[in-house]
């Protein structure tokens, strides 16, 4: 008898959706591993490497900390996948940081008010790299693979981060 590929609950033949956790059944069946108790989850490659790799994601997402993953954890899609959106982060981070440099230097040289308000928005706008930091985090301690906001489609490392053969 198959099992569900989400939650690993036995599934009768020919049945669209899992009647336990209500995945649907299509190409997501699988027997279970000889001495699985009936009802456990059936661990897949994809969900094997997440749980392996969930450290090399959440590293990701510390700054220059991203390339630990890069290098360390090549082979590992889940944790190439968090390495993207940590590179992402860490660009737009650098990006970020020179036109606030350049500006905060421009309002300064016109008036030390506007500079010194200049300043103060420019920093608090740094907390919105703080969210997207943390929502990466817990994505990854989730063993999940989703986009950062905004960032997240960007497709910078493409070519340097093919699968290892």
């Amino acid at each position: 008898m198959p099992f569900c590929g989400k939650c690993g609950a036995e599934v009768p033949e020919g049945t669209k959706f899992c009647g336990v956790c209500g995945a649907e059944i299509g190409g997501a069946q699988q027997a279970a591993p000889v001495g699985t108790p009936v009802g456990a989850p059936v661990q897949t490659d994809d969900a094997k490497d997440a749980a392996d790799n969930k450290a090399m994601g959440i590293l990701a997402y510390f700054g220059p900390l991203v390339f630990v993953p890069m290098f360390a954890a090549k082979t590992s899609k889940f944790a190439r996948f968090h390495t993207v959106q940590g590179f992402n982060l860490f660009l737009a981070e650098i990006a970020f940081s020179i036109v606030e440099w350049i500006l905060i230097a421009i309002f300064w040289a016109i008036s030390w008010k506007l500079g010194s308000i200049m300043s103060t928005v420019l920093g608090l706008l740094w907390l919105a790299f703080t969210v997207l930091a943390i929502i990466g985090i817990v994505n990854a301690a989730k063993g999940e693979k989703k986009a950062l906001p905004v960032i997240g489609k960007l497709h910078i490392l493409d070519s340097f981060m093919k699968p290892s053969v």
